[in-house]
């Protein structure tokens, strides 16, 4: 067992847990209608929700994120037990968002 001098919680054993950042690339999810109510970006209080955790304390990688509207993002939190379809919906989202990503990388 690990003494709390030894822990650190992106490592375990040789493995590094990698978690990729990108500004740019949330600005580009917070840019699209929530894909669980339709609420229009231009109206504002759309998020780039995260949704896998990297485990306690830890976000996921900014490229695993969608877009929701702030009652949607909060609807997942409160209801995350009850809803275990959702993150599979949310995941056939996650190669779309990605392919336009890289289309406006290479212009």
């Amino acid at each position: 067992m690990l003494t709390p001098e030894e822990f650190n919680p992106q490592y375990f054993g040789d493995w590094k847990i990698k978690t990729e950042r990108n500004n740019k690339y949330l600005n580009f999810i917070r840019g699209h209608d929530c894909i669980d109510c339709g609420w229009p970006h231009e109206l504002g209080r759309i998020e780039a929700h995260h949704i896998y955790t990297g485990g306690m304390g830890i976000k996921c990688s900014d490229y695993d994120t969608v877009p929701l509207c702030g009652s949607g993002a909060r609807g997942c939190h409160k209801n995350a037990d009850k809803t275990p379809g959702k993150v599979a919906r949310y995941q056939v989202f996650l190669p779309k968002f990605r392919k336009e990503w890289g289309e406006l990388c290479q212009e």
